[in-house]
């Protein structure tokens, strides 16, 4: 869960009062979903660990404090500068070069504001949050601060040759070129693997071609290097998604307008004659009825009294007899369905202020077969030299799909937050791969496995999906290869006590001939095979791979 630390004075000076104490203050983190973890009376540092990891606006001292505000003094906080249409001379212009490698940016400059030490970390702390929790490790998402008093608009965004192209990236004096960078710099090192396999580099630069950014890599040591004492500073945020883009930059223009900042929007104008002004509104509602809300919530519920809690949380409420269409605020992102609105009413009311009930069964807990069959998997696979993930059951088409080289269809989100994880998992190797792509630096061979629910269309289903629980493992290294997978395979069927035969089959995602079904009492259970090299192409993985998996 991302945890996070900031001054209790400036915690207290956002919710407007002088004087709380620390048990008063626990009682408030509730509704913020945050838990107390600690305070330092002589550096006035408040430790806090949020447990949502679908609210990144709470994960900083401001949203914090701004969802207190809400739900314990009613005074929700509007912010007229996403009403405001920016000056002529505020754009991000996008070449068309940059569509293939990370395609989406925004930004927005903050003026009359000072920056003290205190705000200076927050700002340094919400960054980080935001890039590595929700962005990914940058991935998804990341964001550049930069002083403003120098730099000559418009912004332009294009892809450069990172072998002719050169600037001093954070804390270095001597100039490298973009792939120098990220051989010799400390950011450049862990953050490589996004950009290294691309035949240009991301570059952000002002009118006069002054750097200011390699994203998602390092700024530049002359316009990226925030400091004490700035008053102009200028967010940019690039990525892989445009929601999550303006999301984050949502989130970022929201703290600092809650320190007094004045914000400036930018507009983003791209190669393809797309326009986008950020930071900018969702435009998605949401309708919750009350009879739904009350059934959730096990108790009658005056209209009146949803309205009002659904407010404290933010939302632009339009009450029809007993109905609320509610647009959430600009920076939130997480309201997928009604019943996320019933649970917003829950928060604001106070899970304490609702009346127990006892149940009205008795009922004895047990593990299902299908648990204690991916208990015994999972202790005979980390027995043979495994390591087990646990991933998310979102996912993204992307993975799923095309570089699969899969063709057939996946249950999609209707409204996804962000399309990283816009279908649920139908297989568990593309999450292996996944994980196989982003560690190419470690130590090899590599083992990995994972078991867990996946879902399918089922037509026979009375609601065309079904749930099907599966076990994955991968091997790889420079000799990857079927016999070397298969001995494993062949060592779980013996130890789990069942009979089974491989059949020859082809299979996209596999190389031709070295591919079978895997075959129990006449029923097909699962496939194994060396994947393809265009797959290991697709996921940017240069290591020979084995795998297989399988039905529970």
């Amino acid at each position: 869960m991302p945890g996070y630390s900031c001054s209790l004075k400036q915690l207290l000076k956002l919710i407007d009062k002088n004087e709380v104490t620390l048990e008063t203050l626990e009682q408030y983190l509730d509704c913020a979903k945050s838990e107390f973890k600690g305070y330092d009376a002589e550096t006035d540092d408040l430790k806090l660990e949020n447990n949502d990891t679908n609210r990144p606006d709470l994960w900083s001292c401001e949203g914090t404090a701004r969802q207190i505000l809400g739900c314990h003094f009613g005074q929700h906080k509007t912010y007229d500068f996403f009403e405001k249409q920016p000056r002529s001379e505020s754009v991000i212009k996008t070449e068309e070069n940059i569509a293939p490698i990370r395609p989406y940016i925004a930004g927005f400059s903050a003026t009359n504001i000072v920056i003290d030490e205190p705000l200076l970390n927050q700002i340094i702390q919400a960054q980080e949050k935001l890039c590595d929790n929700f962005g990914r490790f940058r991935e998804l998402i990341a964001i550049g601060v930069y002083d403003a008093s120098h730099m000559k608009l418009p912004i332009h965004y294009r892809a450069a040759d990172p072998d002719k192209t050169s600037f001093a990236p954070l804390g270095f004096e001597e100039k490298m070129t973009l792939r120098e960078v990220l051989e010799k710099h400390p950011k450049g090192i862990q953050y490589a693997n996004i950009i290294k396999n691309n035949s240009l580099f991301p570059l952000i630069t002002d009118n006069n071609g002054s750097v200011l950014s390699m994203p998602p890599v390092i700024n530049s040591n002359d316009l990226g290097k925030v400091k004490v004492g700035d008053t102009n500073i200028f967010v940019e945020v690039t990525g892989a998604e445009l929601k999550a883009v303006t999301l984050a930059a949502n989130i970022m223009a929201c703290n600092l307008a809650d320190h007094g900042a004045v914000i400036e929007p930018f507009t983003t104008v791209y190669a393809n004659g797309e326009i986008h002004v950020s930071p900018r509104r969702f435009e998605e509602k949401t309708e919750l009825d009350k009879a739904f809300a009350e059934k959730l919530c096990g108790e009658k519920i005056a209209i009146d009294s949803l309205v009002e809690a659904l407010k404290r949380m933010g939302h632009i409420v339009d009450k029809n007899g007993g109905k609320c269409l509610c647009t959430p605020p600009p920076y939130r992102l997480d309201i997928l369905h009604a019943a996320d609105l019933a649970e917003d009413y829950c928060i604001a009311v106070g899970y304490n202020n609702f009346e127990p009930i006892m149940p009205d069964s008795f009922t004895v807990g047990m593990e299902s077969p299908k648990a204690k069959k991916a208990k015994v998997i999972q202790e005979l696979l980390l027995g043979m030299g495994f390591q087990e993930v646990m991933t998310y059951i979102l996912t993204s088409k992307d993975n799923q799909c095309r570089k699969m080289e899969y063709n057939g269809e996946v249950i999609e989100i209707g409204n996804p937050m962000t399309e990283t994880f816009g279908v649920v998992r139908q297989n568990l190797l593309p999450i292996l791969l996944e994980i196989e792509s982003k560690n190419p630096r470690v130590e090899y061979p590599h083992r990995i496995f994972e078991t867990g629910e996946t879902a399918h269309i089922s037509r026979e289903s009375a609601d065309g999906t079904e749930t099907v629980h599966r076990a994955s493992a991968l091997i790889a290294h420079s000799d990857a290869n079927f016999s070397e997978i298969h001995s494993v395979l062949q060592a779980l069927m013996y130890y789990m006590g069942a009979i089974y035969k491989l059949e020859e089959t082809e299979n996209n995602s596999f190389i031709s001939g070295r591919c079978g079904k895997i075959i129990v009492n006449n029923k097909e259970i699962g496939i194994i095979g060396e994947i393809h090299p265009k797959v290991l192409e697709n996921w940017g993985i240069t290591m020979p791979c084995s795998a297989f998996e399988l039905l529970i």
